[in-house]
């Protein structure tokens, strides 16, 4: 394979700081580049959000702010025990603290960062797939 371009560089290195979260017990994660089956139990699924660059400088050639979202949505089935929402809310926080503000995440040449702590969202019925979901995001930027 040839050298990665610098949109697979940004992916790549958010990616890879996914595939180092370890959760006991363990959630198997959906890429939604991927066709896969929805697991019975809970599960991650990944969005890849970038935003537009933002040109800093007047210099062509000079680096430009790159910011996006990295999206985990907690899938959980739905479920009447009690404290469901405060279980599903433990997990989600511990998706986000895996995400660790100013810690350089790199691929190759390109560094990415999480620019603010994560924050986990309002949990929402997605009816058409029977499944609780609670959104992670995680807001990240690169200078390149």
């Amino acid at each position: 394979m040839a050298t990665p371009n610098l949109q697979t560089k940004l992916w790549l290195a958010l990616r890879a700081k996914v595939e180092t979260l370890v959760l006991t017990p363990a959630l198997p994660v959906l890429w939604l580049s991927e066709d896969v089956t929805l697991p019975a139990g809970n599960c991650l699924e990944i969005s890849y959000q970038p935003n537009r660059p933002d040109r800093l400088l007047l210099k062509g050639s000079a680096p430009h702010e790159r910011l996006g979202i990295l999206q985990l949505g907690l899938l959980t089935p739905y479920a009447s025990t009690s404290h469901r929402e405060t279980v599903i809310r433990e997990i989600a926080g511990d998706v986000a603290d895996h995400f660790v503000v100013d810690e350089a995440l790199t691929y190759l040449d390109i560094t990415v960062k999480v620019y603010e702590a994560p924050e986990v969202a309002q949990t929402f019925k997605d009816e058409a797939r029977q499944r609780l979901v609670t959104p992670i995001i995680v807001r990240w930027r690169c200078y390149a």
